[in-house]
């Protein structure tokens, strides 16, 4: 299981509430930040 994985930070896996996840989680994850961050700059 992913929780089980050790929580170490490496290339190509982004760490969302300190899980590692990978695959289509990861790429849901990062299209969210992404929108997030644009959000931000638009608020600025």
């Amino acid at each position: 299981m992913g929780a089980a994985r050790a929580r170490v930070p490496r290339a190509g896996a982004a760490s969302v509430d300190g899980e590692m996840v990978d695959g289509p989680v990861r790429a849901r994850a990062e299209a969210v930040l992404r929108r997030a961050e644009r959000y931000q700059e638009d608020e600025t």
